[in-house]
C-alpha cells in the first residue's frame, strides 16, 4: 500500500469505490496511484500546472503500480491550470 499523509487518508475515505477521480494538483500523484493500487477508483485524471509535477507522477505511478496500470486506460495527466484541462 503507498503511504501516505492523514490529510490524503482522509480524503482517500471520503472517495466512494467505483468513482471516476480528478485531483487537481495532482503533484507527485499519491493519492491517485492509492486509489488505483488499492481499486478504488478504476480511473484517475491527474492535472497539474506544472511539467515537472505530472513527470514526477508519471514515473511514481510506473516505479509503485504493477505494470497493467496503462497511461489512457487507467489513468490520464493533464496539463493545464485548475478545472480547465477537465
Amino acid at each position: 500500500m503507498i503511504n501516505f499523509s492523514e490529510r490524503l487518508k482522509t480524503i482517500y475515505d471520503l472517495i466512494e469505490p467505483g468513482e471516476t477521480v480528478a485531483d487537481v494538483g495532482t503533484d507527485a500523484g499519491l493519492l491517485p496511484a492509492a486509489l488505483l493500487e488499492s481499486g478504488r477508483s478504476p480511473h484517475v485524471i491527474m492535472t497539474d500546472i506544472s511539467q515537472g509535477s505530472l513527470d514526477k507522477c508519471r514515473d511514481f505511478v510506473a516505479k509503485n503500480l504493477p505494470p497493467e496500470f496503462i497511461e489512457g486506460q487507467h489513468y490520464e495527466l493533464r496539463l493545464g491550470n485548475g478545472l480547465q484541462v477537465l
